[in-house]
């Protein structure tokens, strides 16, 4: 009789941890509807000169092609945004800390040097390593 209860008692701890992790975020327009959020990604953008059209649309209208978010590096949240029709040569991907009090971001450009298309990484923000690895490997 005990042995049964532990294994129901175990199944449903794995039921519910497998559940919360499966959950995924909302979409980062519906993030920063948020103030901190908000205040967090219009801070990376500060002084920044040169960013696509689509990126600056998107800040103003929110109208980019959206990937919901995600729990990322053990507790930061990750959202990514893309060029619409052009996702695979223009995205952006934003890093929070819980709450939105801090991010950090990579925007992802395709250059074509000579007949070879090669991804350019600009870091937004100032990320640590840790950081910078979760952004630069995150596959959307």
């Amino acid at each position: 009789m005990d042995a049964k209860i532990f294994v129901v008692a175990a199944a449903m701890v794995i039921v519910v941890t497998g559940s919360v992790a499966a959950q995924s975020l909302p979409y980062l327009s519906d993030t920063l509807k948020v103030p901190a959020y908000k205040a967090a990604f219009d801070a990376l953008f500060r002084g920044e000169r040169n960013l696509p059209a689509w990126l600056s649309a998107y800040r103003k209208n929110r109208n980019g092609a959206e990937n919901a978010g995600r729990v990322e590096g053990g507790s930061y949240e990750l959202y990514g945004v893309c060029e619409p029709h052009n996702c695979s040569d223009s995205r952006i991907l934003v890093l929070f800390v819980p709450g939105g009090s801090r991010a950090w971001a990579v925007l992802i450009t395709s250059l074509d040097t000579a007949g070879q298309i090669s991804p350019n990484y600009k870091f937004l923000g100032h990320p640590d390593p840790q950081q910078r690895s979760i952004l630069s490997s995150a596959k959307w």
